[in-house]
C-alpha cells in the first residue's frame, strides 16, 4: 500500500466542516487534533502551504525585526520557519487553546492569543500595531469569511502588509464572499494589491496549489 492509499486520519475531523461550521466547532476539531495535526497535514497532504507563505512574507518583509502576527497560526508552522530565517518579533493568533499550546512549543512567538478571527466581535488587539500579517489555511472551507479581512486591515499598521493564501475553490464560492470582498476593499483605497501568485499548498493527496496574495495597507 503506497502512502497515498494510507486514509488521511484527519479526513474524518474536515469532513464535519462546513460553511456553517461555528466557531466553536472548529475549536473542538482543532483541540482535539492539535498533538497530531503536523504528521498529519505533512504527512499525507504534503502541506507545504505554511512555508510558502512565510517564504512570500519574507521576500516582502525583509526587515526580519518587522512585528509580524500569524493570523491562525495553528500549530505554528510558518512561524517556525520565519524564526528559523531571522525574523524575531513574531506573534501567533488561533481559535485553539491547545494548537496555541504546541505553536508556543516550537519558540519562534513573543505573544499568543486565543481569538476568533471569524468575529462578529472584533479582535482583541490594538489598532495600527503590525508591520506585517500573514494568514496560511485560514480563508478556507468551513473556517473564516472574506469578512475578517476588515480586522486584518485595522491592525495592520499604514503602508504594512497582509499576506494570505486562498484555495481557487474558495476564491470563486460565493459563500465566503472574497469575489465581492476583494474587489471591495481595493476600490475603497483600504488596500493595494501588490501580488497575486499560484504557489504550492498540498504535494500530495489532492496535490492543489493556492493563490497567495500581498496587499498593503492604506488606510
Amino acid at each position: 500500500m503506497s502512502e497515498t492509499d494510507v486514509p488521511f486520519v484527519g479526513h474524518e475531523r474536515l469532513s464535519k466542516i462546513d460553511a456553517n461550521s461555528s466557531p466553536e466547532t472548529l475549536r473542538k476539531i482543532y483541540d482535539a487534533w492539535a498533538r497530531k495535526y503536523d504528521a498529519d497535514t505533512t504527512g499525507h497532504l504534503g502541506y507545504v502551504g505554511p512555508v510558502e507563505g512565510a517564504r512570500k512574507l519574507a521576500e516582502w518583509v525583509p526587515d526580519k525585526k518587522a512585528k509580524i502576527l500569524d493570523a491562525g497560526a495553528g500549530t505554528g508552522m510558518s512561524g517556525a520557519a520565519l524564526h528559523e530565517w531571522g525574523y524575531s518579533n513574531l506573534d501567533a493568533l488561533d481559535i485553539s487553546a491547545e494548537m496555541l499550546v504546541v505553536a508556543e512549543e516550537k519558540g519562534a512567538y513573543n505573544h499568543l492569543f486565543q481569538d476568533n478571527m471569524a468575529g462578529p466581535e472584533p479582535l482583541k488587539l490594538p489598532s495600527n500595531d503590525y508591520d506585517a500579517i500573514l494568514v496560511v489555511g485560514t480563508f478556507t472551507k468551513g473556517h473564516v469569511h472574506a469578512d475578517a479581512l476588515d480586522e486584518l486591515i485595522r491592525v495592520t499598521k499604514p503602508n504594512g502588509l497582509i499576506v494570505f493564501t486562498l484555495r481557487p475553490d474558495m476564491c470563486d464560492d460565493p459563500a465566503y464572499g472574497f469575489t465581492e470582498k476583494l474587489p471591495k476593499i481595493e476600490a475603497e483605497k483600504k488596500v493595494e494589491l501588490l501580488s497575486k501568485t499560484t504557489e504550492k499548498y498540498h504535494l500530495k493527496h489532492d496535490k492543489i496549489n493556492c493563490y497567495m496574495y500581498v496587499y498593503k495597507v492604506l488606510k
